[in-house]
């Protein structure tokens, strides 16, 4: 594994587009046979502006429609709006949100509310767990069995990267009693291999990854079966110069201009 994790390069700017896909899901106790979800990310470093970007609308075809007729007020609106757009952005010292239940909970009238950096630091923190670094899973169980398989240099993206096709055994993997269990109980590596396909540039810079799943012969719960499930994303524009930019200010409202303040409170107190 050496010649692979003793690659590194600065990375200082990007933007990650992904998507997470499952199929043959059991759609009488979920709702839906195939999800699609699609995620997107990007900063730069130089001016600590950074963006996240989560679709879940394919998830709203598990409600049922009957059931929010039932419901009056915004709260149907918040229904639909956990499988929505999710967008956060944080340009200078302020962050803007798109979160259509979030924006029904505060009483806004537009699509994203803003507020001041430090008070959107847990949602930060929250959308910033996408899988930019591949290599950091690997080196996280460099006492498990992995195996390396190199599959040449192709060309991601308009250039040269090497493909390396990587297999951890999670039988290996150095865990208690209970956090095997629950590996297990997940269902996704019962069958003790985490695949893995990522293409490395001659830098040292992850440019895609692919995690591809059989479920098919996996004993699962109803509720968590599945035949297939694939993770991927490329990153781009790598340490190129990176805009977020702000939303329109027509479809913004400050938390400081919401009656209550932010979750009710005096954003003065």
């Amino acid at each position: 594994m050496a010649s692979l994790t003793e690659k590194s390069a600065q990375l200082n700017s990007a933007r990650i587009e992904g998507v997470i896909e499952m199929t043959g899901m059991n759609a009488e106790e979920t709702g839906l046979s195939d999800i699609t979800i699609l995620f997107g990310t990007a900063f730069d470093a130089t001016t600590g502006d950074s963006s996240f970007l989560m679709d879940m609308s394919s998830l709203a075809d598990a409600i049922d429609p009957a059931e929010l007729e039932e419901t009056e007020g915004p709260f149907a609106t918040m229904a639909l709006g956990f499988f929505d757009t999710i967008e956060f952005r944080q340009i200078g010292e302020r962050v803007f949100l798109k979160m259509s239940f979030f924006t029904a909970l505060l009483g806004a009238e537009t699509e994203w509310i803003s507020m001041p950096a430090e008070d959107g630091d847990n949602f930060s923190e929250s959308f910033s767990t996408v899988p930019s670094d591949p290599m950091a899973v690997v080196e996280a169980y460099e006492d498990a069995a992995v195996s390396l398989e190199n599959l040449g240099t192709e060309t991601v993206n308009g250039v040269d990267a090497i493909h390396y096709r990587i297999s951890l055994n999670t039988d290996e993997m150095d865990l208690t009693a209970e956090e095997r269990a629950e590996l297990e109980e997940s269902g996704l590596f019962a069958e003790g291999i985490i695949p893995m396909d990522i293409w490395v540039t001659e830098e040292g810079y992850t440019v895609r990854m692919t995690l591809e799943i059989d479920g098919t012969g996996i004993d699962a719960p109803p509720a968590q079966q599945f035949d297939r499930m694939r993770i991927s994303y490329d990153m781009l524009d790598i340490n190129q110069t990176v805009v977020i930019d702000e939303p329109p200010a027509a479809d913004v409202t400050a938390v400081e201009d919401l009656e209550g303040g932010f979750f009710g409170l005096d954003p003065e107190s």
